[in-house]
């Protein structure tokens, strides 16, 4: 690097080694976006911006083993020989591995197993590992690829693995997982079978149970691990549980709670699992056939969930809230404070929302928490039952902000009228509301001077006789966006 006065250096030459090596690892933290694609690249050019960087970074053996990124590795035109330089660069540093973008028949034979080869080499020193396969070829019915991972792992921090469909035909393994020794683990993703009972169960943090495993099987496995802050089921096995009664469970350090099992699992789980009130809850079911829309599995579904929901909503004030029921999904959100309350369903390609599934959700999530909810996202079907509409509705005097559309508003005149007819008097719903917000397009329709008139001009001027004023605008793509989040999986 050319000398030069300090009056002229750039400001980075000014840094110390420290300052600038906790830039080089910020940078090429490979676990903290799933984007961090180039890292050994990123470490590569770095490393060619002059000499004294290059000293630094060969200096460090902790960055490089943060950097054994396969993912990139097995696209590129890396050699075993370039793959044993790099691992020579890491000393003696805990390594992280990552191999998340799927082994598969296309990757190179060599550099695959010569993936193996450093874990079954180097495996007391992995901290952070992340593994997918999608190929035969690669997964545990191969066993004698994984036998290091029944060995133990005194610095295993992270294991985060995915071992392929065909692992669920695999034999159960021969000796249990880390050899019942992971004394650091906090982290465990594992799709396959392990000891429901293992030891290190107890100190973890988080935690994603997946197939094989059945209902029974997941609530022993959450015994003993009383520390968790966040829990992921996925589909569970669809094999028959023993005969209950289940263990019941508390959880009572838990932040985030991520369901995708189908409803009546879903039920067993809820009535056997004590959460925090404040626990963030999230349902998004996966995979789900006509037969799983049957009513005697939705209604129990529904009426765990609002029992569910009525903590969350005790434990946690919030004014904004989300309703979309479409004909193919239902979207229901609340976010307040970084706590979420969310449940995500859809239909598989040409199955409908049953109508009972609306029904029956208005009737059990009309909750008198609902008062304190001031903005209010609101989608409904129109075949929407108008009495459940009515009850459901009314939980909510405080709204002053309505998002919603035309067919939705049309719906409300309905149940304006209907409560008019029963009452014998003026009844308003939303008696709060001051402002109505509709998707771009029909707002511009709306306030085109020669439109025809429209069922929001009748729910306007009927507020007007009642001396309730009301200001429509546009909520731009907000009533949309809502439509979009209810056929797309936001959750990974």
């Amino acid at each position: 690097m050319a000398s030069a006065p300090n009056n002229e250096m750039a400001h980075i030459h000014r840094l110390n080694c420290d300052t600038l090596v906790q830039i080089f690892e910020f940078n090429t933290d490979m676990f903290s976006d799933y984007e961090s694609f180039r890292v050994l690249e990123q470490a590569r050019n770095t490393s060619h911006v002059c000499r004294e960087w290059r000293a630094l970074l060969l200096a460090t053996p902790g960055l490089w083993a943060r950097i054994l990124n396969f993912n990139e590795i097995l696209v590129s035109r890396a050699t075993p020989e370039w793959i044993a330089e790099l691992l020579r660069r890491t000393g003696s540093a805990p390594l992280h591995i990552k191999a998340d973008r799927g082994l598969n028949g296309y990757v190179s034979t060599d550099i695959a197993r010569c993936l193996f080869e450093v874990l079954r080499e180097n495996w007391h020193r992995v901290r952070n590992l992340a593994i997918s396969v999608s190929d035969y070829e690669w997964g545990l019915n191969n066993a004698p690829l994984w036998d290091w991972m029944y060995t133990p792992a005194p610095r295993l921090e992270m294991f985060d693995v995915d071992f392929g469909i065909d692992s669920l035909e695999a034999s159960r393994p021969y000796a249990p997982l880390f050899g019942d020794r992971a004394p650091s683990l906090h982290t465990f993703r594992g799709y396959s079978f392990w000891d429901v009972k293992a030891p290190w169960l107890q100190q973890l943090r988080r935690m994603d149970i997946d197939q094989p495993f059945n209902v029974y099987q997941t609530l022993v496995a959450l015994q003993t691990t009383a520390n968790l802050e966040i829990l992921q089921i996925d589909r569970l096995s669809k094999l028959r549980d023993p005969t209950p009664p289940f263990p019941n469970v508390h959880l009572p350090q838990l932040t985030r709670l991520d369901l995708a099992a189908h409803f009546l699992k879903c039920v067993e789980i809820l009535d056997h699992l004590e959460i925090p009130p404040n626990c963030s809850l999230t349902y998004c079911p996966r995979d789900l056939n006509r037969r799983q829309f049957a009513q005697h599995r939705m209604t129990p579904m529904i009426n765990a969930l609002s029992k569910a929901a009525r903590r969350h909503f005790k434990a946690i004030t919030g004014t904004v809230l989300e309703l979309c029921i479409g004909s193919q999904s239902l979207h229901f959100y609340h976010r307040e404070k970084g706590r979420i309350f969310f449940i995500w369903i859809t239909c598989d390609n040409g199955i409908l929302m049953p109508r009972h599934a609306t029904t029956t959700f208005l009737a059990d999530f009309a909750l008198p928490e609902f008062a304190q909810i001031t903005s209010l996202l609101l989608r409904l079907p129109a075949t929407a039952v108008v009495h459940e509409m009515a009850t459901f509705l009314a939980c909510f005097p405080a709204v002053t902000i309505l998002s919603t559309g035309q067919s939705e508003i049309n719906q409300l005149l309905h149940i304006q009228d209907m409560l008019e007819s029963q009452n014998g008097a003026p009844t308003l719903i939303f008696p709060s509301l001051k402002i109505v917000n509709l998707p771009q397009a029909e707002f511009l329709w709306y306030s085109e001077p020669a439109s025809k008139v429209t069922a929001t001009h009748k729910f306007v001027a009927a507020r007007r006789e009642a001396g309730c004023e009301v200001e429509v605008g546009s909520g731009g793509n907000e009533y949309h966006n809502c439509v979009r989040m209810s056929s797309s999986n936001p959750i990974n």
